[in-house]
């Protein structure tokens, strides 16, 4: 049937392009042409990095606010031009990536990662969130080895606030010590979005 074989080639190029941008984004690259992690840094898992000081994480606790600046042109305050052709206005464009496999454990059930959604997840945002099946890849920091898991992408639109980091940040550490993982995956890109 031509309409199935379309939706299926559509379905694939989908799940080829989030894979891609989330090996882009987890490469280290911040897009304006900053260089890649040291040689002594790859494979780590962002928040396993140096540069992932423990300053920069007391600072989240203290109840510092969301930085909305940009070392481009284009920052939250310049993107209202942008936007109103759109009849879209500014806002932060958040993706979480989760790995659901755990060490010498068998993978995150169903279940439990429901669970996390449910009680985590959903209360720190409640206007909505999206969530994505993915299967992601990452070299191991201690073995070196590349491995290969199921993972779940949320994706989130939201306005920046003063807790916004601390929200993030709390989700974040919530999952890697309940499910015994090193990191979970943040990215933040301002955008024009309009519902």
């Amino acid at each position: 049937m031509p309409g199935r074989h379309a939706l299926q080639h559509w379905r694939a190029r989908r799940r080829w392009g989030v894979l891609a941008v989330a090996a882009f984004l987890l490469s280290g690259c911040n897009g304006a042409g900053a260089p890649h992690a040291s040689d002594t840094e790859k494979g780590t898992p962002p928040a396993a990095r140096k540069s992932d000081t423990a300053a920069s994480r007391a600072s989240l606790k203290a109840g510092a606010s969301l930085d909305t600046r940009s070392s481009s042109d284009l920052t939250l305050q310049k993107i209202p031009s942008l936007c109103s052709p759109f009849q879209t206005h500014p806002m932060l464009s958040i993706t979480l990536l989760f790995g659901l496999s755990r060490p010498n454990e068998p993978d995150i059930p169903e279940a439990e990662w429901q669970s996390f959604l449910k009680t985590t997840l959903t209360p720190a945002f409640p206007d909505g969130l999206s969530v994505l099946p993915a299967q992601g890849q990452w070299r191991d920091s201690v073995t070196g080895r590349t491995t290969q898991e199921s993972s779940r992408l949320v994706m989130l639109l939201v306005e920046p606030a003063p807790d916004l980091a601390i929200r993030l940040e709390n989700i974040r550490t919530r999952y890697k010590k309940r499910f015994m993982q090193q990191s979970v995956g943040l990215v933040v890109t301002p955008v024009c979005a309009g519902f």
